[in-house]
């Protein structure tokens, strides 16, 4: 969707073009470190987006491969003379999805909220624990 980024300068000594304040001075320096400001949230919201993506590729890799675990198990159980259902815990056991984990977090007294995801993968010990 539409990202907004605004620049707050806080200082004692504010160059603005005129008396209304709408606008900040042309000044080399304030120019450099607003485009120094802005590559860096760049940076920040590319990562955010990449570690998405390859979350959401990942789950539904995972999804697809569930899709399919009663058939192999099938066919593996013809070929191992296995049991068909110990075939599949074993799949299942096998099946890691990341998990994803969703923070609301209060800005102090404003009424903003900072919305803040984490994408973490359980480890083989966490996953053979929960069952």
């Amino acid at each position: 969707g539409p990202v907004v980024f605004v620049i707050h300068m806080a200082s004692v000594w504010v160059p603005f073009t005129s008396e209304s304040k709408e606008a900040i001075a042309h000044y080399p320096e304030i120019i450099k470190e607003i485009k120094l400001a802005l590559q860096e949230c760049g940076r920040l919201l590319g990562t955010y987006v990449r570690k998405k993506y390859r979350i959401s590729e990942q789950i539904e890799r995972a999804n697809m491969f569930e899709r399919y675990i009663p058939e192999i198990a099938e066919s593996l159980s013809i070929l191992t003379k296995e049991k068909k259902e110990k075939i599949m815990q074993g799949l299942q056991k096998m099946l890691v999805k990341p998990e994803i984990k969703k923070e609301i977090v209060d800005e102090g007294d404003s009424d903003d909220k900072l919305y803040r995801m984490e994408f973490t993968k359980p480890e083989q010990g966490e996953k053979a624990e929960e069952e």
